[in-house]
């Protein structure tokens, strides 16, 4: 009889973990993975990286998807491993398998409903979805970097092992409704190269806020800049190098090491929006408006401290950098169209969709073209994947006119040889 008690227990047991659709990437040191010629580590399990040469049953080689390399601003709310990218979507962590496709919730507990946001990983960070707020991974130790209000988090590659690494106002403890007394305000702009970790936060009453850096490997948290007569806007980090730009006594752009030491000034001119520029690798490209008042696009070039304005809109709209990829910049700009009504205790009202087209700016000719026009949802973020696919990040979906008003929404396209986006789908 126990015998037959204990078979009916394993039975469930078995049934029960065979049902959770989600697989838990490994935890702890994952194995390396050679993608081209470099190596990676991700640990998730069950996935093969891309780059890695197989051998059909013919002898060949299969042929792989043409890869676009792509750079994104600091405030992108992104996250990406060499397989999946994390993304925030309606205050809840998601991930997007970048080899299968599949896109699901980030929770690999198979007990746990994903409702509650005391419990649950996927609730944890609502205000990422917000950008300046984000979720970064770093690659040298397999961990995540979050930033929740005042608070500056990890957590391990499959959600487990949160934890507070430091406390700007808050109580060191990882409290479940804290982080809502301070509104994106306490910690902002969290960016990764290498072992370091960067953000902003606020270190004094006067709300100055402080550039801060976090060695992963010594565990060491460091304050790189912070006066009380001088604001930090924010920050730019390259491979090498790390930029920061000032406005008051010490206005103006400087480049330090990315330990923050050797700082030196390579422009007085304050460039406001510098830090939510993008580098490519070989310039930062960023928005600024010029001695015509025009709205326009500039660049800097590290090594020749060269500042250059690459476009100016006619128009003052505002303007909205996605993405640079080796030859284009992608941008959206804010341009209501009507795409219907919603009702409400005074009445019926107009609804607009305010950034409803994706451009491509060539930057070899300075041509610029619609990649996507009316989309139905307000354009916030793409990020491009391996085989030529895009994801789009909405920030309100309009389905049609009797639902004009609507959650946010995510959708998939392809990239085609022209570079403009088709086959656009929800991808929830």
């Amino acid at each position: 009889m126990k015998k037959l008690i204990m078979l009916l227990i394993v039975t469930s047991l078995t049934l029960s973990l065979l049902s959770c659709s989600q697989t838990p990437p490994t935890d702890g040191t994952p194995t390396p993975t050679t993608t081209g010629s470099q190596t990676t580590t991700d640990g998730a399990t069950n996935e093969t990286t891309h780059g890695i040469t197989e051998t059909t049953t013919e002898g060949k080689a299969p042929e792989k998807p043409t890869v676009t390399n792509a750079y994104y601003p600091i405030s992108d709310a992104f996250s990406e491993t060499p397989t999946r990218l994390l993304y925030v979507q309606t205050g809840v962590i998601r991930y997007y398998n970048k080899l299968t496709g599949e896109e699901n919730i980030f929770c690999f507990d198979p007990l746990c409903k994903h409702k509650d946001h005391t419990t649950c990983i996927a609730h944890k960070f609502g205000m990422a979805d917000s950008g300046i707020q984000s979720i970064e991974y770093c690659a040298y130790n397999n961990r995540f970097y979050a930033l929740r209000g005042a608070q500056f988090c990890s957590f391990a590659f499959d959600g487990s092992d949160l934890k507070v690494e430091a406390s700007f106002g808050e109580a060191g403890k990882f409290g479940s409704d804290k982080h809502g007394v301070y509104p994106y305000g306490g910690t902002v702009y969290l960016g990764v190269q290498g072992k370091y970790v960067y953000f902003m936060a606020n270190q004094s009453e006067s709300g100055k806020k402080a550039l801060m850096c976090f060695d992963v490997e010594s565990g060491k948290l460091s304050t790189l800049y912070h006066r009380e007569d001088t604001h930090v806007l924010g920050y730019q980090v390259s491979e090498n190098a790390l930029y920061y730009n000032l406005s008051g006594e010490e206005s103006g752009i400087y480049c330090a090491a990315p330990d923050g030491s050797n700082p030196r000034k390579i422009s007085d001119e304050v460039f406001d929006l510098f830090h939510e520029g993008i580098f490519d690798g070989e310039k930062v490209y960023f928005l600024q408006v010029n001695d015509q008042d025009q709205h326009c696009i500039f660049s800097y070039t590290p090594g020749m401290d060269l500042f250059e304005e690459v476009t100016a809109f006619t128009t003052k709209t505002a303007t909205r950098l996605l993405a640079v990829t080796e030859d284009a910049v992608y941008f959206t700009r804010s341009e209501p169209v009507l795409v219907g009504h919603t009702e409400g205790r005074f009445g019926t009202f107009d609804v607009t969709n305010d950034w409803s087209k994706i451009y491509r700016l060539d930057k070899s000719t300075g041509e610029t073209v619609t990649v996507l026009d009316d989309i139905t949802c307000e354009t916030r973020m793409i990020h491009f994947t391996d085989d030529n696919g895009v994801i789009i990040v909405g920030g309100i979906y309009f389905p049609d006119e009797k639902k004009a008003n609507s959650n946010d929404a995510c959708f998939t396209a392809k990239l085609d040889e022209n570079g403009m986006f088709t086959e656009l789908t929800p991808l929830t």
